[in-house]
């Protein structure tokens, strides 16, 4: 068994490797704190499972996620962040990662999940079960961040963190000029004019808005 695991935490990275250890005894493990390292050590070897942190400093996740796929369409892929799966999980779900596991969740909770990946199910939190059950049942208001493309909430995200144009230009590796006209959509499908209201509907449908 052999994980690659990506975290910009050292602790993070000791503590999930005991975690797993306990119930991998054998198995191998490639941690790193880049994306740079991470598609170096997955271009060099097979993995059983890639566990993935959203927030990698001047990284855009979705980059590594969608190399890691492009060079092995087969390969496992889980989230595992402290941002709440009922606002993420189901967009990466949608782009072929296999599970989303919040930091706050236990131990067991966590093995369960990449027990779960490993024999080729999708792991849902019951929290995130509950919410998308409750949003059909109850038929709840959509929310407007679901109008917005993956790569319009990635942009979205950053927005709200107080990035500028610039730095999120840098960060995703795009012109800054795409950055704008993304911004202009966002703004357009939100149906906000400045960033402050976009942030308040962001703290209202429960967005992180902290790096």
């Amino acid at each position: 068994m052999r994980f690659l695991l990506l975290d910009d935490h050292s602790v993070t990275l000791q503590g999930l490797e005991l975690v797993l250890k306990m119930e991998f005894p054998e198995a191998e493990f490639f941690s790193c704190m880049t994306a740079k390292e991470a598609i170096a050590g997955f271009s060099k070897g097979d993995f059983d499972l890639a566990i993935l942190d959203i927030n990698i400093p001047d990284t855009n996740i979705h980059t590594v996620i969608d190399y890691m796929l492009a060079k092995k369409p087969s390969q496992l892929i889980m989230m595992f962040s402290m941002n709440p799966d009922t606002v993420y999980a189901k967009r990466f779900l949608r782009v072929g990662v296999k599970g989303f596991v919040n930091k706050g969740s236990t131990p067991a909770e966590l093995i369960m999940a990449i027990r779960m990946i490993l024999s080729g199910g999708l792991w849902l939190s019951d929290r995130l079960v509950q919410k998308m059950s409750d949003d059909f049942l109850l038929s709840r208001t959509e929310n407007p961040f679901d109008r917005l493309s993956q790569r319009e909430m990635e942009v979205c995200s950053f927005m709200i963190k107080g990035y500028a144009l610039t730095d999120i230009a840098d960060i995703m590796q795009l012109h800054r000029s795409t950055i704008g006209t993304h911004r202009s959509r966002i703004m357009e499908k939100i149906g906000v004019k400045k960033i402050y209201e976009l942030r308040e509907l962001a703290i209202q449908y429960n967005i992180p808005i902290h790096t």
